[in-house]
């Protein structure tokens, strides 16, 4: 496509087209950027003016550029909508807990305290070897001398007894 045209179309149009742009994407750089892009497609070859177009300088001409601009604005608003999403995700996987240090130990101490007191011994010494050793139920029988089965029954009672405490309405206390 020849450059004169292209500057021709880019004189007489560009108005029109940046102002189609900026009621899109309500930034003027962006509008600017968008409404010279459409041009300098054209102009390094990676936008093609249909051939029935080609040679006029017409009303037709005038609605593809406008077209192609609304077109270029759409395409990035859905970038910038997955960008945005994007960031929301990374803000809210990366975000630091706002609870203080000293809150959680509290919170931490007094599930230790809970564990200390509603649990039976043995079923402590297996709740903490699972939990806090991160042991297998395998090892944990090994190291007791016990039955799988028991380290399993013994879990299972840990579990019931501190979700009575914290859910008491749902366990009837």
């Amino acid at each position: 496509m020849n450059h004169e045209l292209i500057e021709r179309l880019f004189r007489t149009h560009y108005g029109r087209m940046y102002r189609l742009a900026l009621s899109l994407l309500h930034d003027e750089a962006e509008a600017k950027d968008a409404a010279s892009d459409i041009f300098a497609r054209l102009l390094d070859g990676r936008t093609m003016l249909p051939e029935a177009l080609s040679d006029d300088d017409g009303p037709q001409v005038a609605a593809w550029l406008m077209v192609s601009a609304r077109n270029h604005c759409l395409d990035i608003i859905s970038h910038r909508a997955v960008r945005e999403r994007f960031r929301r995700l990374l803000t809210t996987a990366t975000q630091p807990s706002l609870v203080p240090a000293e809150a959680t130990e509290a919170r931490y101490e007094r599930l230790n305290h809970l564990i200390d007191t509603v649990l039976t011994p043995q079923t402590r010494t297996v709740f903490r070897l699972r939990t806090d050793d991160r042991l297998s139920c395998r090892d944990i029988a090994t190291r007791l001398h016990i039955s799988e089965a028991a380290v399993y029954k013994h879990l299972a009672q840990a579990t019931r007894k501190l979700q009575e405490h914290f859910n008491p309405h749902v366990y009837g206390k």
